[in-house]
């Protein structure tokens, strides 16, 4: 007999276990017509090991590894036909390693065709993300608090975009940890500037936002309606957003119809 206990949790679970108390999860996901599009596989520390997407010419399937941790440390890609299993068709797609305190250092992207190496401080916070080909490098500053102070980013990357600068951003806070302002320390300019106001609730009230050439790209402003936290109107348009007696928004001049489900959960705009 080859297992000695199957449960199926209908209609998308199989558990089973063998006759050497070998564990394993089957899990099944179904589109609309039917038609199981997703089957993944887990083993008995619930962590998924192998993920087959459709069938026929659609095929896929990724195989996941583990370390002696359980942290992901491989994905491979299989490149055959459905119902076949060829070793030499298995191609790395990524693999992680990681360090001390179980935070991504490195990640390769097939075998060592791409690395991107990460560092962080004494509380775990990223400081510095590069790659073995300096596609992208960014570094980060932080406030005594956690909010990021300085960010820095270089790389070829730029040269896919018509601002080719690198960028060096200031962002500044007010005493409540909101984001209040964002400067470009290189250009010295309004290149990728952000500016926000707030009300002594906390929402916000205007938004200034530049874009690559120095020229305004966003300038809002925000109305709520009086005595609430509920927004009214941005800008310069009319009463945009109406509200029922549960403070759920139920109108958006922007948008026709808004629906909720049986316990006032949006599911549909239109």
């Amino acid at each position: 007999m080859k297992y000695i206990l199957t449960i199926i949790i209908f209609p998308l679970q199989l558990l089973s276990v063998n006759a050497q108390q070998n564990y394993s999860k089957t899990n099944k996901f179904y589109n609309l017509s039917g038609k199981m599009t997703i089957r993944s596989l887990c083993n008995s520390q619930d962590q998924i090991t192998n993920v087959y997407y459709n069938t026929g010419i659609d095929y896929k399937r990724f195989i996941y590894g583990y370390d002696f941790a359980g942290r992901l440390d491989t994905v491979n890609y299989y490149f055959g036909e459905e119902g076949t299993d060829v070793s030499y068709l298995y191609k790395n797609f990524t693999n992680y390693e990681y360090n001390a305190n179980s935070l991504i250092e490195n990640q390769n992207y097939g075998g060592t065709f791409l690395t991107n190496a990460y560092a962080y401080n004494n509380r775990n916070w990223i400081t510095q993300m590069y790659n073995s080909i300096s596609q992208i490098i960014y570094e980060n500053e932080y406030c005594k608090n956690g909010n990021v102070s300085l960010q820095y980013f270089y790389g070829s990357y730029a040269e896919n975009f018509r601002n080719t600068d690198e960028l060096f951003f200031k962002y500044s806070y007010d005493r409540s940890s909101r984001l209040t302002n964002v400067s470009n320390e290189i250009t010295q300019d309004n290149t990728y500037h952000l500016e926000n106001t707030y009300d002594k609730d906390g929402n916000i009230t205007t938004l200034k936002r530049y874009g690559d050439t120095n020229t305004i790209k966003d300038n809002f402003v925000y109305a709520y309606n009086s005595g609430t936290n509920k927004l009214n109107n941005v800008s310069g348009t009319k009463d945009q957003f109406a509200y029922d007696l549960n403070g759920n928004m139920i109108k958006d001049s922007d948008n026709n119809e808004i629906f909720f489900s049986e316990v006032k959960r949006m599911i549909l705009v239109r």
